[in-house]
């Protein structure tokens, strides 16, 4: 009888848990929380499907409206839940792509907006920024986020003086180096670089006028991001060391050379940091696995492929690169500084390829006939419609 007894009160108790959890799950599926995430969860994909769109305001827009870029086969995403770690690949793969803005990026917003700063003097400019970034021994990522401010500030700033152009790019560098490195750049570094010309004050003055202008985003996904996210992806194994590069260096090295030289080009801001940095790991790595990683089919990627092909062989020229070897620097750490090669000489070569002019001429935009089914993402731009002319 003692045992019945004690199997009634032990049903009794799972009973009545499970009836605590049946309730609790209700609870939590009448909530408005619950509501909203399943209303979140069910918009999520098509929230995608307009992210991964070519938007009708583009500049080099065809006639001919393209399609939208299929997700998979079984439209949905490819999920990379098992390669980031997280709770939710989809909501991951939303937040690197960027939230759908009424902007554009683009070579021909550069030239609207900054009619006294031709497509060469930008290509100096950021060549030069590669320089002291190897000078002071800067990682990649840093520079990249450098030219990410200097571009968007570009696009949104109207009529920029010549004579400021270097303040603003060494004040972008601080600011990417207050992001990116443990040991930051110091003001005075950077006067020094300039021999002087600027002081402290305009140096403080100037960040102030950055971040404003760039709204304080200044964690963007760059295209040296996404090299490195999709390399990550596709050099994936099972059981590896977390504290070891997951990829093989020279595989990288290779790849970021070519991104450095390609996104000194102007008509690089007509192409989203994804699909860049896709197209450059197709040189390098099979195309249909990066097409499947990169969830972007091969008539909208192929353009671009083609594209970097006369930089790919300028820079297959200029022969082997050796790296670099930074004293103040870790060894297993040497890969990630940003090296400088003669990246001026090179794109005169490509450039020379392209168009047949003499290098000293800057190159027109891309002709949109012969890039039809360009990829554009919204979110990706960076200058707002409201400011267009």
């Amino acid at each position: 009888m003692a045992s019945e007894a004690s199997d009634e009160t032990t049903m009794t108790l799972e009973e009545s848990m499970a009836r605590r959890r049946r309730l609790k799950r209700r609870e939590r599926e009448t909530s408005w929380l619950g509501r909203k995430y399943r209303k979140s969860e069910n918009t999520l994909h098509q929230r995608l499907r307009e992210l991964i769109t070519i938007t009708q305001r583009s500049p080099l827009q065809d006639a001919v409206q393209p399609a939208s870029i299929p997700l998979v086969a079984s439209s949905r995403l490819f999920s990379l839940h098992p390669y980031l770690g997280c709770e939710s690949s989809d909501e991951e793969w939303v937040s690197m792509i960027g939230t759908p803005r009424n902007i554009t990026r683009s070579s021909v917003s550069f030239r609207k907006r900054q009619p006294l700063l031709t497509p060469r003097m930008r290509s100096i400019i950021l060549y030069w920024l590669m320089k002291v970034c190897e000078a002071y021994a800067v990682h990649r990522e840093t520079f990249y986020l450098a030219q990410d401010y200097f571009d968007r500030f570009l696009l949104i700033e109207r009529n920029l003086k010549l004579g400021v152009l270097q303040l603003i790019v060494l004040t972008c560098l601080l600011i990417a180096s207050k992001m990116e490195e443990s040991k930051p750049l110091k003001i005075l570094h950077l006067s020094r670089v300039a021999h002087g010309i600027y002081h402290v004050e305009e140096f403080r003055h100037m960040e102030l006028v950055i971040l404003r202008t760039l709204r304080w985003y200044t964690r963007p996904e760059t295209a040296l991001t996404w090299l490195k996210f999709l390399l990550q992806v596709i050099f994936r194994k099972e059981k590896a060391n977390l504290l070891e590069q997951p990829f093989p260096k020279d595989t990288y090295m290779r790849s970021a050379n070519l991104l450095d030289l390609c996104i000194l080009d102007v008509n690089s801001m007509d192409i989203p940091y994804h699909g860049l940095a896709a197209s450059v790991l197709c040189y390098f790595v099979d195309q249909g696995l990066v097409e499947k990683v990169a969830c972007l089919p091969r008539e909208h990627l192929q353009p671009c492929v083609d594209w970097l092909a006369p930089f790919m062989d300028a820079l297959e020229d200029f022969g082997t690169v050796t790296q670099k070897v930074f004293p103040t620097v870790r060894r297993e750490d040497q890969y990630n500084i940003q090296a400088n090669l003669d990246y001026m000489s090179i794109l005169d070569v490509a450039h020379k390829a392209i168009k047949g002019n003499s290098p000293t001429n800057d190159v027109e935009p891309l002709n949109a006939t012969s890039y039809r089914g360009r990829i554009y993402v919204p979110g990706q731009g960076l200058t707002s419609s409201e400011d267009e002319v």
